[in-house]
């Protein structure tokens, strides 16, 4: 029974550690390895990397509509999670104008509350799949009356396993567990 104990621990721990995490930016989640693409007076702020970076939405005065786009592609299938505090300076204090989210495959999705307060913050998680092109967007509708500023802080991104190197993993441990029990039948 100790034995088995034993192996089912280093079983455990031979799983935990070969899934990497990558905490802030850093690692192959560095700034310098993401494409920036800013248009009609935005901006990406990286000067509180690797901790957090911030984007401002385009303000121009133009009228037309901008996005300021940070993206990388993820190096394995992974979970990316990240904590986000936006503000608009819209003249009109409308989050309506100038919209914060995240991209993943060139989707956009919405982070911010369109009828929500001028200064808003949560939470973001999603999947991603090795090869999928993510990141950020701080969109602006008119680029005018004022930007909206958003800093991403609390950047991680945890790699999860294949469902067939799981199945690969849990089935040798599986084996393991099974002939220690079979050897231990066998000696009483």
């Amino acid at each position: 029974m100790k034995s088995m104990c034993i192996s089912a621990m280093v079983a455990g721990f031979l799983v935990w550690g070969s899934f990497p995490a990558f905490a802030d930016f850093t690692g192959p989640y560095d700034v310098a390895n993401w494409t920036a693409s800013t248009e009609r007076g935005g901006s990406i702020d990286l000067s509180g990397a690797p901790t957090s970076i911030t984007l401002t939405s385009g303000d121009d005065g133009s009228g037309v509509p901008s996005n300021q786009d940070f993206t990388i592609a993820a190096v394995a299938q992974s979970i990316v999670r990240f904590a986000w505090d936006y503000e608009t300076f819209d003249l009109f204090a409308d989050p309506f104008f100038d919209p914060f989210g995240f991209l993943r495959n060139g989707t956009f999705l919405q982070l911010t509350d369109d009828n929500g307060p001028i200064t808003q913050s949560g939470v973001g998680e999603f999947l991603v799949m090795s090869g999928d092109v993510f990141g950020f967007r701080a969109s602006s509708f008119d680029s005018d009356f004022g930007p909206a500023v958003t800093t991403i802080s609390e950047f991680s991104v945890s790699t999860v396993p294949e469902p067939s190197t799981l199945l690969l993993l849990t089935s040798g441990l599986a084996g393991i567990i099974g002939y220690r029990v079979w050897k231990g039948a066998a000696r009483v």
